[in-house]
């Protein structure tokens, strides 16, 4: 389903609710652009950056449907919970709109670096309790304290194992701080073809 289209008047426009939008939701982005610089009630300068939550909304439940389908088809006896890589977008904006609207399927953050983490901690706060936080950073015994403190806070944070070596870190940091760390582990396939 399309987003973004070209109105009867030659205008781009949104559906913000993808296939379900009907018609009195689409918005025409120049005839919003003008109400906001024609208006005295506004006193926004030019450029404008237009968000469109409903977008983000639709397209996490889209994601979360489809996955939902292929656990059902494949008999799957899993659950998927999606996490969002704040590397990927770190606007504010974006990621405490997934954190909102992903809420209702647990959707969770990927944190790679300690600016990171600090942030999906915050944003985490006002998220689902059982929302992952996963921790695939360089793992130093800052970035360690911090991501086992995420644990103490309430926050269902993982520690992900690149390298042998984080293990000794995580293992000495938990028990420097008391607090019982959640591990995972990242498979790398190591696979040679021709081509």
């Amino acid at each position: 389903s399309s987003y973004f289209f070209i109105n009867e008047k030659g205008h781009i426009a949104v559906r913000p609710h993808g296939k379900t939008t009907i018609p009195e939701e689409e918005i025409d982005i120049l005839a919003a652009v003008q109400k906001v610089v024609e208006s005295k009630q506004f006193a926004i300068p030019l450029p404008l950056i237009i968000r469109f939550p409903d977008i983000l909304r639709d397209r996490l439940d889209r994601l979360q449907e489809a996955f939902e389908n292929a656990t059902k088809v494949h008999h799957y006896q899993g659950r998927f919970q999606g996490v969002f890589p704040v590397k990927c977008n770190q606007d504010r904006y974006v990621v405490e709109n997934i954190v909102h609207f992903g809420r209702v399927h647990r959707f969770g953050l990927e944190a790679g670096s300690k600016p990171e983490l600090l942030a999906a901690m915050s944003y985490l706060c006002m998220g689902d309790s059982d929302a992952l936080l996963i921790c695939n950073g360089y793992k130093d015994s800052e970035y360690v304290a911090l991501a086992l403190t995420a644990r103490r806070l309430g926050l269902n944070c993982a520690l992900v194992l690149e390298q042998e070596e984080e293990l000794e870190i995580i293992v000495k940091m938990s028990r420097q701080l008391s607090i019982q760390p959640l591990i995972g582990v990242r498979a790398k396939l190591n696979t040679r073809h021709g081509g």
